[in-house]
């Protein structure tokens, strides 16, 4: 998920701190299980972090611990250049939200910062960024992680189900037969998959997790082998069967509706 993907950033840059100008990395909230030294720089930056999160308030200008606290950082933070790691989504008041674009404006301004936002608010969060950056120097980039796509989802489900091998299940002896057998090759080769849409791939996608990293790894590692096979069933059916020409007639007319709604819904 997001963490990953910033701890992946945050490590690489670390490698190369020369290159990124950066003296070190700080993450606030401190993750679950990091002790910080009180009298340290971390130390504080921890304390102002907690101080704010647990208020209901804006309480930036009113609370005296954090008063000092700030006097303390100005000290601490002259001429350090910091990597800062913000996750904003345990402030779940309002006035602590207002008071974490307050901090990080304090920060930026006080140090040479580069901050990653780790936010539950999508674009709400670059309000907090441009409101919280007045005055400073800075470029900001938005990066939306999306869900896995279909056929990234079945690779990694194949990859971790104890079912896809040779003796287990005949039809899919590997993760490219099984991501095969859920889409056929000319879907993926399509210039935008996405937009193949019918209720057997709804259903499939969401028995394998939803294209969710950890629900589609749950989903590959728990599956129960008769959910399994039930899953092999319906990737082997046909999109619809007919058995007369006018139940064909019905099916063209019922898909016909369905494409003009997908279009008059997307315009």
């Amino acid at each position: 998920g997001k963490e990953s993907v910033v701890t992946a950033v945050a490590h690489y840059a670390m490698e190369r701190r020369k290159l990124f100008s950066i003296d070190d990395i700080f993450w606030i909230p401190a993750p679950d299980g990091i002790e910080t030294d009180p009298d340290s720089l971390y130390g504080d930056l921890s304390l102002c972090c907690n101080l704010i999160r647990t208020s209901k308030e804006d309480n930036w200008d009113t609370n005296d611990q954090l008063l000092e606290c700030r006097e303390r950082l100005q000290i601490e933070l002259e001429e350090l250049r910091i990597l800062l790691v913000v996750d904003d989504r345990s402030f779940s008041s309002k006035g602590s939200q207002d008071a974490l674009e307050k901090f990080i404006s304090f920060l930026l301004n006080t140090a040479t910062a580069k901050v990653i936002l780790i936010t539950a608010r999508g674009n709400e969060s670059s309000s907090l960024l441009s409101s919280s950056t007045h005055g400073s120097r800075i470029e900001e980039s938005n990066i939306e992680i999306s869900t896995l796509d279909f056929r990234s989802t079945s690779l990694l489900f194949a990859s971790l189900s104890k079912f896809i091998c040779s003796t287990r299940c005949p039809l899919a002896h590997t993760n490219h037969e099984f991501a095969d057998l859920l889409e056929p090759p000319f879907v993926a080769r399509m210039p935008d998959p996405s937009v193949v849409s019918s209720e057997r791939r709804a259903d499939i996608f969401a028995r394998m997790g939803n294209g969710l990293p950890a629900a589609v790894i749950d989903a590959a590692v728990n599956m129960k082998k008769e959910d399994f096979m039930e899953l092999i069933k319906i990737a082997s059916r046909p999109e619809f069967h007919v058995e007369s020409l006018s139940e064909l007639e019905k099916e063209l007319h019922r898909r016909k509706v369905q494409k003009e709604k997908a279009v008059t819904d997307k315009n």
